[in-house]
């Protein structure tokens, strides 16, 4: 009576042991299946926010060469500096150096 108590007892503890390793197994499964599930979600994620951050630095650089375009333009135009306007800012520039201090001793 008592060798089948006691193998009753060490078959439930066996049990036991086995549902423990089963549900370890669920676990660790169960666990690995969310973390891939997430990685997925993340690249996703990355991948759609890189995408939208590259159409707003296309959009800038496409902003940013009409400015400069622009700009250049705009040079163009002011750089063509006649004799009139040259010799004006050499009497210019000569009266404030010889009104400077820089002849003084």
């Amino acid at each position: 009576m008592q060798s089948d108590i006691i193998s009753e007892i060490i078959e439930v503890e066996d049990n036991a042991t086995k549902v423990v390793e089963v549900a370890r197994q669920k676990a660790n499964h169960l666990i690995a299946d969310a973390e891939g599930e997430t990685n997925q979600k993340n690249k996703a994620a990355l991948k759609e926010r890189r995408l939208l951050n590259n159409k707003k630095i296309e959009a800038i650089v496409k902003n940013n060469k009409a400015e400069i375009k622009e700009y250049e333009e705009s040079l163009k135009k002011n750089t063509q500096v006649d004799k009139t306007n040259i010799d004006k800012i050499a009497a210019t520039l000569a009266t404030k150096i010889c009104n400077s201090s820089v002849f003084d001793k």
